[in-house]
């Protein structure tokens, strides 16, 4: 009994999950943006013995940021005239 464990999250258990092997996996859609630099997501495993024991260990995670707001045209190719003799240096 007392080598069969269950893990559980201990923190930011909103954006992942854990398997009942220990498998950590994210559930969710996460926005680098609205998140701090760095989750410490801590994990809980602990036995069924009489007393229970348990241990915790904590993983850092770093959500990256992807370009999730790229530009948008109002046209399919803006198109831009540019004198051959323009001043060299000019913004458009």
């Amino acid at each position: 009994m007392n080598r069969e464990l269950t893990y559980s999250i201990l923190a930011y258990d909103e954006y992942f999950g854990i398997h009942d092997n220990g498998t950590v996996y994210v559930h969710t859609v996460m926005d680098a943006e609205l998140l701090p630099p760095q989750l410490d997501v801590t994990i809980q495993a602990t036995d069924q013995g009489i007393p229970a024991l348990s241990a915790s260990a904590t993983l850092k995670i770093q959500v990256n940021d992807l370009n999730d707001m790229a530009p948008v045209f109002n046209q399919a190719a803006p198109t831009l005239h540019v004198a051959e003799n323009e001043t060299v240096g000019k913004c458009m």
